[in-house]
């Protein structure tokens, strides 16, 4: 009996492990064949327009992506919108989860459920381009930012993550001195670091891909982000980049600087995830364990 339950739970893993790896090709082709164009020049690109290793390397579309002030300027928009939107986005669901997370202040329910009535019930978007146009953010980087400055299933997860924080801790801080300021910067945001550092990469990665809220509030294109512009490079204008033409004597295929764009506007947070991924399960799990 111990030899088949062994035999059966050797043959699930392997089902496991080949699925999971056909899972991972099928995920990772796309993204390598887009950086593959990206490399290539457009005789190879029409010969195999599949491949994910070319022949003949070139980095004619990324010189000519990387030397176009729109790009440049799309790229600093979006840092901009990215770390200030995160650190504000940060400060707030921190902020706001201390006090909510053992009912430490009066009304504590009540302000609970009026953020869970924000996930069940949002108030659209007419009402909300209202709400920007009232406050003069129409064409401001900051209504990227103050929209959704803070988002209720992040602020449930660090509200999780500090109702497991002992009573006991913030007692001895009392004990010595210490006010509501002290134990969340002494003992609660130590603690919680883990869900911090996870709650900072949602964040960050909404703020860079925020494109909805930008195609309704910003209209300058000086301000575009980088999500306006590869949706305008890919939907609408693949030359919006420059004219397909020469640099330094290499033709330069408009597929190629679409391509090339997306690797630009991915490489930050493929960069950042693999810096914060030990963080990452640790702090999405610890809340949803209940001693």
């Amino acid at each position: 009996m111990p030899i088949r339950k062994a035999l059966d739970e050797k043959v699930v893993s392997t089902v496991a492990y080949v699925f999971m790896i056909l899972l991972s090709i099928v995920m990772l082709y796309p993204l390598l064949n887009v950086l593959a164009v990206s490399l290539s020049d457009y005789t190879e690109y029409v010969g195999n327009p599949t491949m994910i290793i070319p022949s003949h390397f070139t980095f004619s579309a990324y010189q000519r992506v990387l030397s176009t002030n729109l790009i440049l300027r799309g790229y600093l928009n979006s840092l901009f919108v990215t770390v200030f939107g995160t650190a504000i986005s940060i400060t707030l669901t921190v902020a706001t989860a201390y006090p909510l997370s053992k009912n430490k202040v009066r009304g504590a329910k009540y302000f609970t459920f009026m953020i869970v009535f924000t996930m069940l019930f949002h108030a659209g978007m007419i009402p909300t381009y209202l709400l920007i146009r009232s406050l003069g953010l129409i064409d401001s980087l900051w209504a990227l930012i103050l929209c959704q400055a803070m988002t209720p299933y992040n602020f449930f997860i660090m509200r999780a993550n500090m109702e497991h924080i002992p009573d006991s801790l913030e007692e001895s801080v009392k004990l010595d001195g210490g006010n509501a300021l002290t134990i969340l910067t002494k003992i609660v945001i130590p603690l919680c670091i883990p869900a911090i550092v996870a709650l900072i990469l949602f964040y960050a990665v909404a703020h860079w891909n925020r494109f909805f809220e930008a195609m309704l509030y910003i209209n300058s294109r000086a301000k575009w982000t980088m999500a306006l512009i590869l949706r305008e490079i890919i939907a609408e204008n693949p030359n919006l980049v420059g004219e397909a033409g020469e640099l330094s004597g290499t033709f330069v295929y408009p597929k190629s600087l679409q391509n090339a764009t997306i690797i630009i506007t991915i490489l930050p947070i493929m960069l950042v995830y693999p810096l914060i991924q030990r963080y990452f399960i640790t702090g999405i799990m610890m809340g949803s364990i209940k001693e």
